[in-house]
């Protein structure tokens, strides 16, 4: 058999075609194209990053305290924590779960930072009112947010009732380490009234000093409850702190759980 023409100089192979009735569809594979991306994007975050609830938690509290918590989505707290969206809710069921999780974790901060103070019996009266005035000072000067449970408990009240009873145990808990304080040289009545005056006190100040941009409400605050306790135990003694005293860590600086926490809590 002859081979003539152009067929005699080689065999040249054909050109790829798709198989009969298979057709390509550019768009799909470009989705699956990025989706590739996102999860290798993802899995190079997550290699950076020790992600697990208590990073979430830690994120999202930021988030909640700058942007508030119905301004928040969990778009929001996934990008924050280089996850995608999805990925939260194999920790959180919803962004619900996920605020009381970042409720009870801000309540155990306080409790080890400054609550458990009240109990400590190395310390006198005056020693645990100018720590937890420290506390006060350097946690809400450090941060443009103020309280996030005052903030969360005003921004859902009557909205989000599961939020309630958890804002509620804080403040409870606060007010009764400040009565355990006052209780050693005022009457039972007496500590108790000053102790919610005092929480109501530190909460309006703090309110005020993110409104005027001006931290001098805080410290007048401080200095008022200071007059008051010294005006009903009968005694004088200098003033509150006007800020916290580094130098003297064992009287005026909090305790700190880890170095992310605080830096969490206080925006420093």
């Amino acid at each position: 058999m002859t081979i003539r023409g152009t067929e005699a100089q080689g065999y040249t192979a054909p050109a790829f075609r798709p198989l009969q009735g298979v057709q390509r569809h550019p768009s799909r594979i470009g989705t699956v194209s990025r989706q590739a991306h996102a999860v290798q994007h993802q899995s190079k975050l997550l290699a950076k990053k020790k992600v697990n609830r208590e990073f979430i938690i830690r994120e999202a509290l930021q988030l909640f305290r700058d942007r508030g918590y119905h301004a928040t989505s969990m778009n929001d707290i996934g990008e924050a924590c280089g996850l995608l969206k999805g990925s939260i809710y194999h920790y959180f069921s919803s962004k619900e779960d996920l605020m009381k999780a970042v409720i009870v974790y801000l309540h155990d901060y306080y409790r080890h930072n400054a609550f458990r103070h009240a109990m400590n019996p190395e310390l006198g009266a005056r020693q645990k009112l100018s720590m937890l005035a420290s506390f006060y000072q350097e946690l809400f000067f450090g941060q443009d947010g103020g309280c996030l449970m005052a903030n969360i408990a005003m921004e859902t009240n009557g909205v989000v009732p599961a939020f309630n009873e958890p804002i509620r145990a804080f403040f409870e808990e606060w007010i009764a380490a400040m009565e355990a304080i006052y209780r050693e040289e005022l009457s039972p009545d007496q500590a108790k009234a000053l102790a919610r005056e005092t929480v109501e006190a530190v909460e309006g100040a703090t309110m005020m000093m993110r409104v005027f941009n001006n931290r001098d409400y805080l410290q007048a605050a401080l200095d008022r409850l200071h007059a008051k306790y010294e005006r009903l135990t009968g005694e004088h003694t200098t003033a509150m702190p006007a800020r916290a005293d580094r130098s003297a860590k064992s009287l005026t600086d909090p305790p700190r759980q880890n170095p992310e926490d605080h830096q969490r809590m206080t925006g420093s």
